[in-house]
């Protein structure tokens, strides 16, 4: 029965990083900042440090995004598609798997219930 919904359990929740070719700036720079953002919460990765992680130059990274709330929006966006589509495409357990799992933990709880008083 654990087989059956190993697939479900094992869904990552950590953006994953995307391949890329590594010759579009913008893959780049969004990929570098899914890492920084992810690591260090948006709030506290500036543009200078995404610049630096980047390796590209300051020109070509503002050229694309303006300031640091363009480069938020375009990682949210990019954010976004990826986890609907880690929705659609993780497959769902079959019903009788989940009911199969629920009746264990309340078994398990149930002995234990039964230990403490």
């Amino acid at each position: 029965m654990s087989d059956q919904i190993s697939d479900f359990d094992n869904v990552q929740t950590r953006p994953q990083p995307r391949k890329l070719s590594r010759t579009n700036p913008q893959e780049v720079i969004l990929d570098t900042a899914a890492h920084l953002f992810y690591a260090h919460g948006i709030h506290t990765v500036g543009m200078d440090e995404l610049i630096q992680e980047t390796s590209l130059s300051k020109m070509s990274v503002y050229h694309l995004f303006p300031g640091k709330a363009e480069s938020v929006v375009a990682y949210l966006r990019c954010t976004s598609a990826q986890v609907l589509e880690m929705a659609v495409c993780t497959p769902v357990p079959p019903f009788s798997a989940l009911t199969g799992r629920l009746l264990t933990g309340v078994a398990w709880l149930s002995r234990s219930l039964t230990h403490i008083s």
